[in-house]
């Protein structure tokens, strides 16, 4: 009987987790003006979220664990659509369980999902991006590619290629990177050394952090973005 009644406790607990996640989903399409859709290129077929609005737009790139309703969990659409900012969030082939037909982590291939979604929602305007971890990588390859009016990297992965140290060298591209001062993923001693051989950029190191220290600190990582988001936006007039 113990174990009956543990077990019941258990799954309502978790139906109530998933249930509030639920609403927070579903409150946010309709009070943020979502649009939602899917770009599709070369086999793949990958869901975005849009939300129209005025100045630099936004994409956000997800880590690998996760798919861009992370974006959504900790409130980063009602911020940006207060004042009025364009932003995109979008499920990428990278994803362990993104909503993307096609798996991959070709490079090309996640580049040119986020292109072809820009491209079908006419943003024309070089983007800031935000991206964690893997798409940290993926943010730093797109810059190199097409070019970006900011970077806002979240412990990200691959900061030792020689083509992205060689490219953003001497740039002055805004670059902000946060890192969990509990990250057993990504070394802060490779970050800074990232940083130092670019000659320039901030890295944040959030307190009682882990890798995706955006979860753990959501209130600050809002307020940071934000921060950050009327840096480039000046600069990019």
């Amino acid at each position: 009987m113990v174990f009956v009644w543990g077990c019941l406790g258990f799954l309502i607990f978790y139906g109530v987790i998933f249930s509030f996640l639920v609403w927070v989903f579903v409150v946010c399409l309709g009070g943020c003006g979502l649009e939602v859709g899917y770009v599709v290129w070369d086999g793949y077929r990958c869901r975005y979220m849009y939300s129209a609005g005025d100045g630099v737009p936004v994409i956000f790139l997800h880590g690998y664990s996760f798919t861009s309703r992370v974006w959504i969990e900790i409130g980063i659409p009602q911020s940006l659509s207060e004042r009025n900012i364009p932003f995109l969030l979008v499920d990428m082939p990278y994803g362990r369980a993104s909503d993307c037909t096609g798996k991959t982590r070709a490079v090309k291939t996640n580049l040119m999902v986020i292109d072809n979604a820009r491209g079908l929602l006419g943003l024309t305007r070089e983007p800031l991006l935000v991206g964690a971890s893997l798409g940290g990588y993926i943010a730093l390859y797109y810059g190199l590619q097409y070019g970006v009016s900011g970077l806002l990297l979240i412990a990200p992965v691959g900061t030792d290629d020689e083509r992205i140290v060689e490219h953003y060298r001497g740039r002055r591209v805004p670059i902000l990177i946060v890192y969990g001062e509990k990250d057993r993923v990504v070394e802060l001693d490779d970050l800074v050394r990232f940083r130092d051989r670019l000659g320039y950029g901030d890295i944040y190191v959030y307190e009682d952090a882990r890798h995706p220290a955006y979860l753990d600190s959501p209130d600050r990582f809002r307020e940071d973005l934000l921060k950050f988001y009327d840096i480039v936006s000046q600069r990019s007039h």
